[in-house]
């Protein structure tokens, strides 16, 4: 993975730590686990807290492709999930805190945070307003990979969403909405480059007269700000979904847009002012090009067992400040082998490459990850999974080939209202 022009990966270094806001937020959601239970149900409002404890080994701590170090790591994440539903409003939400201890790399010690709430309300019989605030605290490291494909330097990411949008169903069969989504990610350090996004996403809907099939118009468009680069991405795509029957449900979306990329490249040059002296200057570049948008998602269910099969290809910004082509297909398969033991595996594989002519992104990355949980009561629940990751970054002329291999056993702890 490549850094921003004029800065170079820095080494690993601890993180900050936040300790007396952690300290409260801990303190609080303890609490409500231990002390609240009388009030987990009020009305329309009810709440569920949870607490989960994970040991794990993981054999390349870092997924380097040079210097793999393994190590223990021990996580606690104490979560409430909450909702609240009227005739008019409806309103859900969680707030999640995952503390992150290393047996032997202390100076990757952690926490993440993880914050979401998401509300609607009937305007009048046709209209519908919703809106929706979220924050993130977590490392670019795991959250990075999974939204474009790219092993990161691992580094301390902050992530601010707000959105709000319109519904209007204007008969039984037709509706249409609009909304917008305004995102700032910030991180932690120099390796990484902080930026904005906005994004609007119109959607016109029409039930076919046979009440199975439904066909979608969604335009959009997309919004990125950062130092080294400014991307305006427009698109259109059209979506049909049919279901089969109530077990199996299939959704296809597919389309074009357009992608125009100024990006700012820095240097220094020499001047006489009037002596010689170097001085930092700024030129621009500019790039546009026309690429294909799709989703397919289908979703099949039955008396013991659930699968989900999802492809995608779109437009991703990376940390770095560059647009990226980024193809994914991921599966999901669970199956009931009693009442109190399940089995399943997730997988995903994806193909991350450069928009544009200025960068030479261009990775491989595959997953594969067995799960087996068992009820040991309604409310306690102890699993086990393994994770294999294999990454291949073509940009790399020597160890461009690596892995990662993760097992991990879990408790979890759920606190419902009696």
């Amino acid at each position: 993975m490549k850094t921003p022009i004029g800065k170079k990966p820095a080494a690993l270094r601890p993180a900050r730590r936040h300790q007396y806001h952690l300290l409260s937020v801990l303190f609080l959601l303890l609490l409500i686990f231990f002390f609240s239970s009388s009030l987990a149900y009020s009305g329309g409002f009810h709440w569920l807290p949870t607490i989960q404890l994970k040991s794990e080994y993981d054999d390349n701590i870092t997924f380097d492709n040079d210097n793999e170090i393994s190590d223990e790591v021990f996580t606690c994440s104490p979560a409430v999930t909450f909702s609240y539903l009227t005739e008019r409003s409806s309103l859900d939400g969680s707030l999640a805190v995952d503390i992150l201890r290393y047996f032997d790399e202390s100076n990757l010690d952690t926490e993440y945070q993880r914050y979401r709430v998401d509300g609607s309300y009937q305007l009048s019989e046709k209209f519908r307003g919703d809106a929706s605030a979220g924050f993130i605290k977590d490392t670019t490291l795991e959250s990075e990979l999974d939204e474009t494909g790219l092993r990161n330097y691992r580094q301390d990411r902050r992530r601010w969403n707000l959105g709000g949008g319109i519904n209007y169903q204007m008969n039984e069969r037709t509706s249409w909405q609009i909304h917008y989504t305004y995102g700032k990610t910030n991180y932690d350090g120099d390796e990484n480059v902080d930026y904005d996004s906005h994004t609007v996403v119109g959607q016109l809907n029409r039930l076919l007269d046979n009440q199975r099939d439904t066909v979608t118009l969604q335009p959009y468009y997309n919004y990125y700000d950062s130092s080294i680069s400014t991307v305006n991405n427009y698109g259109l795509q059209a979506g049909w979904n049919h279901v089969f029957n109530e077990t199996c449900e299939l959704t296809v979306f597919g389309g074009a847009r357009y992608t125009h990329t100024k990006y700012r490249r820095h240097f220094y040059q020499l001047a006489f002012v009037p002596y010689p002296v170097f001085i930092l200057d700024e030129e621009t570049e500019t790039d546009g090009n026309w690429g294909g948008v799709a989703n397919i998602l289908l979703r099949k269910s039955a008396e013991r067992w659930s699968a989900t099969l999802d492809y995608s290809r779109d437009l991703s910004y990376g940390s770095s400040g560059e647009t990226l082509r980024h193809d994914r297909i991921t599966g999901r398969f669970n199956y009931r082998i009693s009442t109190r033991l399940r089995a399943g595996f997730t997988t995903g594989f994806s193909l991350s490459k450069s928009d544009d002519q200025y960068s030479d992104e261009d990775s491989q990355y595959y997953h594969f990850s067995p799960n087996l949980n068992y009820n040991l009561t309604e409310n306690h629940r102890l699993g086990i999974t393994y994770t294999y990751a294999h990454m291949y970054d073509k940009t790399l002329s020597k160890n461009s080939k690596y892995d990662r291999n993760r097992i991990w056993i879990t408790l979890t702890f759920r606190f419902p209202h009696s």
